[in-house]
């Protein structure tokens, strides 16, 4: 069996990190793991500010939230190209899904900016990010292990943070733009002519 991801049509190009902030982008919905998100923060007080970006039905609660953390920054929706260049601009995206999402475009659109991904170890982000590479997994609902793991890439040197941004925007460009799934499915079509011809 072959599996062809999707693909971004579009290289927004790659971002600073130059913001000592994480953001998270999605729908404010519970299966997104917003209370394991806040929770996380709620926890730890040496954690950094944290952009949200969307909105839904857990906004009324979200308002709340920001209201007894600072750090947290509720942003509501935003363009797309201003919502990349956010994206761009931090150290981490955080992505704390606590049901099997699929296909993770946002996690692909972070990777194309070139900042890596901390994503609870659950569908389709765990299948995209390579642990300590191109990001961090940890355990889905667990906000004691989300903090651990968000200090855990804070702690990282200079040179550290720029060799996992590297490869965070190398994993975009050798398999989800439009040209790596053209060639994907070309070869997936080859191989398919090869085999029925023998």
């Amino acid at each position: 069996m072959r599996i062809k991801p999707n693909a971004l049509h579009y290289d927004p190009g790659s971002g600073s990190g130059a913001g000592n902030y994480v953001v998270f982008v999605g729908r404010l919905s519970p299966e997104k793991g917003l209370e394991t998100l806040v929770k996380a923060w709620s926890s730890d007080w040496t954690l950094p500010e944290l952009k949200i970006i969307g909105d839904g039905p857990m906004a009324v609660w979200l308002q709340d939230q920001t209201r007894q953390d600072s750090r947290i920054q509720w942003k509501g929706k935003m363009p797309l190209e201003q919502l990349l260049a956010v994206v761009g601009e931090a150290k981490f995206l955080v992505m704390p899904s606590i049901w099997y999402e699929p296909f993770g475009r946002t996690t692909i659109e972070s990777l194309a900016k070139g900042t890596p991904v901390i994503g609870s170890r659950i569908g389709g982000t765990a299948e995209i990010i390579s642990n300590y590479v191109d990001g961090y997994l940890f355990q889905p609902g667990d906000a004691v292990d989300l903090a651990s793991t968000i200090r855990q890439g804070f702690r990282l040197s200079s040179a550290q943070q720029q060799k996992m941004r590297q490869a965070a925007r190398e994993k975009f460009l050798n398999n989800y733009t439009t040209q790596a799934n053209y060639l994907a499915l070309s070869k997936l079509y080859s191989e398919v002519c090869d085999w029925s011809s023998n």
